[in-house]
């Protein structure tokens, strides 16, 4: 007796699991179609628009490349590459550059440049504290350049900040400058 009401659990158990499998199938096709609805009502930020040009054709194939990138959550990766879309690009049209870099084969590359990125502008911000937020724009580059190159950035901006600059013409970061540069030196001769 306890074999046959074993069983018939089992069965019933077994029932319902089929149940919910085959509800679950039924829903996979609806949020198919969820997604692309979504996918439809996002608005393409106007920085992006911008950007998405060519044919008529091309033009609604990017957008839905886009919206699916921000669907996934990168929004602020995208606004970012706008950004510096006329700053990276070689040629008159930063649209191909930005497209490129948003594009299914580069997005993974796109994805750690930006990380980079990201942390070559922390990076540089602790050094211009060290050294004076109020410098030129072209120390700027400067700090910015220095870090592409992998130098010592944090142990300059740390040597400027803590020795004295009692003498006309003497500064953090005309100090900094001397040390990376030395560092540089340095290097070509090894």
């Amino acid at each position: 007796m306890k074999n046959t009401a074993s069983f018939a659990t089992l069965a019933a158990k077994r029932l319902l699991d089929m149940q919910e499998q085959r509800g679950k199938e039924q829903e996979a096709p609806n949020q198919k179609e969820q997604i692309q609805n979504n996918n439809n009502s996002i608005e393409l930020p106007e920085a992006i628009k911008n950007l998405n040009t060519g044919s008529d054709e091309w033009i609604e194939k990017k957008a839905k490349r886009y919206k699916r990138l921000i669907q996934e959550g990168y929004l602020n990766d995208l606004l970012e590459l706008a950004k510096l879309a006329p700053k990276m690009a070689t040629e008159a049209h930063p649209s191909h550059w930005f497209a490129a870099c948003a594009s299914v084969k580069e997005w993974e590359r796109t994805k750690n440049f930006l990380r980079k990125l990201r942390m070559l502008y922390s990076l540089a911000a602790q050094v211009m504290t060290r050294i004076g937020s109020n410098m030129a724009e072209r120390m700027q580059k400067f700090v910015y350049k220095q870090i592409w190159l992998k130098r010592s950035v944090e142990r300059h901006a740390a040597a400027a900040q803590e020795l004295e600059h009692s003498k006309p013409n003497q500064s953090r970061a005309k100090l900094f400058a001397w040390l990376c540069r030395q560092e540089g030196r340095e290097q070509v001769r090894a």
